[in-house]
């Protein structure tokens, strides 16, 4: 299966990100610095990018599967990735894609979703990866966070709760 359409603008602003969006930016970007540190032999001082979700009461599951796939991704990658800085304002492409892998594990869509992973990881690394995704789709979804539906090529799930307000940093 293709990739979907990517359902993030280019340099789209964080602060139209909703509050499930906003937390796995910000952790990813936390652990990509705290991944770059570790290579570069950074003995100490490294970001702790397990505290966002700590906060949150998401089970350590969780904590593991974000760790875990990020972890594949990152020795797995067929190119390098643009995760960008904490502090950047903007979200890039690939970021975007990761938000909507997980939304779309927590829609139900589990072949679109680990089709998105195919964007970044050669096939065998792409199953592999599909598990600790759908964990951590799961976990956030267990803690009542829900990355929202976002338009792609594809259609509205009719389960999705369209009365959910959560308007993030807007």
């Amino acid at each position: 299966m293709r990739p979907p359409m990517p359902c993030y603008p280019e340099d789209m602003p964080v602060a139209r990100l909703r509050t499930a969006e906003m937390l796995l930016v910000v952790t990813l970007r936390l652990f990509a610095r705290a991944w770059e540190e570790r290579d570069a032999g950074a003995p100490h001082g490294r970001p702790d990018w397990r505290g966002g979700l700590r906060a949150i009461d998401m089970p350590e599951w969780g904590i593991s599967a974000f760790g875990g796939l990020w972890e594949m991704v990152a020795l797995s990658t067929r190119r390098t990735l643009d995760v960008r800085c904490p502090r950047c304002r903007h979200l890039s492409v690939d970021e975007g894609r990761f938000l909507q892998t997980i939304g779309l594990f927590q829609q139900g869509a589990g072949e679109r979703a680990a089709a998105c992973l195919g964007d970044w990881l050669p096939p065998a690394a792409r199953r592999l990866a599909a598990a600790p995704a759908e964990a951590l789709a799961r976990a956030l979804a267990e803690v009542d966070l829900v990355v929202p539906w976002r338009s792609d090529a594809g259609e509205v799930p009719t389960h999705l709760n369209a009365a959910n307000p959560d308007l993030g940093l807007v």
